[in-house]
């Protein structure tokens, strides 16, 4: 990754040296407290606190355009194993600046999520920070990872807003409490095989009344043949644990996408959408944006979210 080994500009260099300032002046800021009135001490506090949430929101920002540097030079497969894949890089640059992968995809996805703020269009009508209500009173990154582990990340995240505006006290246990109250299974919950012995009952039957029909109906033989060959493979399914599931439907089915995903699982989208936002967090799936080129001339709404392996 050239971009993030060269030498920083002039610009970039100013800006770091004022980072690493804070650092610098941090012992004599604190040496001169004891001289400071009551409102210059509350105001120091004050500014401090602004200043640690302005300080993640820098490291999430970053993370996120190192991971977009990294998917736009990464490869694929096999190109993992020979340590120049997108999670090989990742890997590779959490060790040098000393945190995990975890961290740096799910920096980057808060930031992406909640601060990546472009203007709404009616192309891309989708919530960021620039629409939701005031949160800027909740200053702990945690308050925002709690939230993207709910259905519906902004609608939670404005729910805490409010629970703190009403509630000085209202913590960021107090908000993964809240989560974890509402939280969709793990992504290593088990789910049934689909073949249960009701199922095959029905399927064997449904395949006798099939074949008779296309026995009487030869121009509808092909058809009902290929409706029973689909509808075979879906009963075929083994028991798998969520997150295998969410990955045979995009691999072997080709089914990409919130809603589709939720119908073949037979699941409550936003639950399926909690276990699509964690396998991305975790680095196993990324979303792609429909290209103008796969729309439909004149179609119109958003363009489609497609989930693919990472």
């Amino acid at each position: 990754m050239t971009q993030l080994t060269k030498q920083p500009s002039a610009i970039a260099a100013q800006q770091i040296d004022w980072i690493n300032a804070i650092d610098r002046y941090t012992d004599d800021i604190i040496s001169t407290l004891p001289d400071r009135t009551d409102e210059e001490i509350l105001e120091l506090r004050t500014a401090a606190r602004a200043g640690e949430r302005t300080l993640w929101r820098l490291q999430a920002a970053c993370d996120a355009e190192i991971l977009d540097r990294v998917k736009l030079k990464g490869g694929r497969g096999q190109k993992d194993t020979e340590g120049v894949g997108v999670d090989a890089t990742v890997r590779r640059i959490a060790s040098e600046i000393g945190v995990t992968p975890r961290t740096i995809y799910q920096n980057a996805q808060i930031h992406k999520t909640f601060f990546d703020d472009p203007e709404p269009t009616a192309e891309t009508p989708e919530r960021t920070l620039r629409t939701l209500g005031p949160v800027d009173h909740l200053e702990e990154k945690e308050f925002f990872k709690a939230a993207l582990r709910s259905p519906d990340p902004h609608e939670t995240l404005e729910y805490f807003a409010r629970q703190k505006a009403a509630d000085p006290n209202f913590s960021t246990g107090d908000a993964w409490r809240i989560v974890k109250g509402k939280t969709p299974p793990a992504l290593d919950s088990e789910l049934p095989a689909i073949a249960t012995p009701e199922v095959m009952t029905i399927w064997r039957d449904w395949c006798q009344a099939g074949q008779d029909l296309g026995a009487a109906v030869p121009p509808a033989a092909e058809a009902i043949r290929y409706a029973i060959e689909e509808i075979k493979y879906i009963i075929e399914t083994p028991a798998q644990t969520v997150q295998q599931r969410i990955i045979h439907l995009i691999q072997n089915q080709e089914i990409n996408e919130l809603d589709p995903i939720a119908h073949a699982m037979s699941e409550n989208r936003e639950v399926v959408r909690v276990w699509l936002n964690r396998m991305i967090e975790d680095g196993v799936l990324e979303t792609r944006i429909q290209t103008i080129e796969e729309r439909v001339p004149g179609a119109r709404g958003p363009a489609r979210t497609y989930y693919e392996i990472a």
